[in-house]
């Protein structure tokens, strides 16, 4: 079989996987990032991937295939929350940025907007993502609850209970933080 060949036999090879195990492949995704477009997002990246790899993967073996397909979406869905993770931390050194750079603004004030930023951080990053999608993003408590896949309420509640133990990090309770 010459190289054009094999290459289309792998493509193909690739898409039938894709089509059985294309629903699995989401579902790990999903699990690990919570978001329908994320998920989505890891398993283009993980076929893509797979394509890469084509020549070395165990296209005869089904369940070595099934497996290697599970730790590679697993891992490509690990790698793809760790940079939106990284992010929401750029985007907030940014912002922090931004606040020193306004000129209007007192010496006290930005000292007190580094502080918040500072507390902010030690909040978990699942709570610091809550704060980032509420109030620099302006998400409504419906869109972060579509975001989420969760009720608007229990998004509601979440951000309360976030802001509480921001609350409590900043009255000075060793015991809030992480």
């Amino acid at each position: 079989m010459n190289a054009g060949n094999q290459h289309d036999h792998r493509s193909e090879q690739i898409r039938k996987l894709f089509h059985s195990y294309g629903s699995l492949m989401y579902q790990i995704a999903f699990s690990i990032l919570k978001q329908a477009q994320n998920a989505e997002d890891a398993v283009q990246e993980t076929l893509l991937k797979m394509i890469e790899k084509a020549d070395k993967l165990p296209f005869d073996n089904p369940d070595a295939m099934r497996a290697y397909i599970f730790v590679m979406t697993r891992n490509t869905a690990l790698d793809l929350r760790r940079r939106m993770q990284h992010q929401i931390s750029a985007d907030m050194n940014a912002e922090e940025n931004q606040i020193t750079l306004l000129p209007a603004e007192s010496d006290a004030a930005v000292y007190e907007a580094h502080e918040l930023a500072d507390m902010i951080r030690k909040l978990p990053q699942n709570e610091q993502q809550l704060l980032w999608m509420r109030f620099w993003e302006r998400l409504t408590y419906k869109e972060i609850a579509a975001q989420l896949r969760i009720s608007e309420e229990a998004a509601n509640s979440r951000v309360r209970r976030t802001l509480a133990h921001l609350k409590k990090i900043y009255e000075g309770d060793t015991d809030a933080e992480q």
